[in-house]
């Protein structure tokens, strides 16, 4: 898959940011690439109650793909995905959580990638 096969402005630019990525989190910047570049069909889609599960109080948390917003963070922790819908970022902003850019969070030692 190339930059030019892709429709969504986001997903292009999380694609064209991980390619050429050359910080500390090398493996996770190609672990998470592995994971965007994926047809439509196989992409991740995560409400919050299930992130909520695997995320720790204020972790840094990669969703690589959507976060929907079925259930409620009880837990504070940084995220960035690919794209957030409208009731997911609303509730997130409302517990705490603060919403990133992933260029930000790749330079987290604690990153976590949820999947």
């Amino acid at each position: 898959m190339t930059v030019s096969d892709i429709e969504n402005d986001e997903l292009k630019r999380w694609f064209g940011l991980l390619v050429n990525y050359e910080g500390a989190n090398k493996e996770k910047a190609k672990e998470l690439l592995h994971l965007v570049a994926v047809p439509r069909r196989r992409r991740i889609a995560l409400n919050i109650n299930e992130i909520d599960k695997k995320a720790g109080e204020n972790e840094s948390i990669v969703v690589p793909g959507k976060v929907l917003g079925l259930g409620t963070p009880s837990k504070r922790f940084e995220i960035a995905a690919v794209s957030f819908s409208e009731s997911a970022r609303k509730k997130l902003e409302q517990a705490g959580c603060i919403v990133k850019d992933i260029r930000d969070l790749l330079q987290k030692d604690n990153l976590k990638i949820v999947k």
